[in-house]
This record gives C-alpha cells, structure tokens and sequence, in this order.
C-alpha cells in the first residue's frame, strides 16, 4: 500500500456589494486542501486492509483497471493533535 498527495485549492468569495442586478462577490484568497491517497495494486494483500478502512470510514474505494489499482481520497477538516 502506498501513500501519496495531491492539492487542491478551493475558492472564497466574499460579499462586496448589490446593485439592481443582484449580488457582487469577490474572491478571496484560496484555501488549500490536501488530499491523501492511500492506494495499492489489485494484486496486493493489503487490498483486503483498503477495504475494511475504507468501509470502516464510509468512504467509497475506487478502481483503476488500466493501473490496476484500487485508492481512496482521504480530506481531514481539522489537524489532529
């Protein structure tokens, strides 16, 4: 199984004013994510440990027949400690 990362930055946007045609909005500064992925081949034992935690979590596991690799995302809201 192994582990990897990717980011995604997900836009803000604040009220700025109104006129006659509705609303203004601004953006903000983006808020980055970071996405883990936890991933293993179809051939792997430890597929078997992807889908307990992944039903464990209630996450879906994800299938990738031209790798052959089975992945879950994983977001965490707040850092643990």
């Amino acid at each position: 199984m192994k582990y990897t990362k990717e980011f995604m930055y997900q836009n803000q946007y604040e009220w700025a004013s109104s006129n006659q045609h509705g609303d203004r909005y601004k953006r903000t500064t983006p808020k980055k994510i970071t996405i883990g992925i936890l991933s293993c081949t179809l051939t792997d034992p430890k597929l078997a440990d992807l889908v307990l935690l992944s039903n464990i979590l209630d996450i879906p596991v994800k299938f990738d027949f031209g790798k052959q690799e089975a992945f879950i995302k994983l977001v965490a809201g707040k850092a643990v400690l």
